[in-house]
């Protein structure tokens, strides 16, 4: 098995969800409230995540989930912010998958 080296024009690394979680450095989150306004709302929604060099979110595909809630969990998303994920000791692009959960609190 021989190692593959990455050109940083080959465009952003998949890196699994579990990986980039363990990568978060700040998750600010919206009130359920201000997520399903209609207050009856619950469930979850995939996000495909575009991460930047720097640890931003550049770019955020729903992949499935409730539709009241997509937009507020890409709202969230956005805000969030990841420690910049390295091959080689280089800062890469990644493309993860993040999933939200909303539930309605009792």
């Amino acid at each position: 098995m021989g190692i593959s080296i990455r050109d940083a024009t080959d465009g952003p690394v998949p890196v699994a969800a579990d990986v980039m979680r363990a990568n978060l450095i700040a998750s600010p989150s919206l009130p359920y409230a201000a997520a399903a306004p209609v207050g009856e709302s619950e469930g979850r929604v995939v996000l495909q995540a575009l991460i930047s060099k720097n640890g931003m979110v550049e770019d955020l595909v729903v992949v499935e989930g409730e539709p009241a809630l997509r937009a507020a969990a890409a709202r969230t998303v956005s805000m969030w912010h990841y420690k910049p994920y390295q091959v080689d000791g280089e800062p890469v692009a990644v493309k993860t998958t993040v999933t939200m959960y909303f539930k309605i609190d009792q």
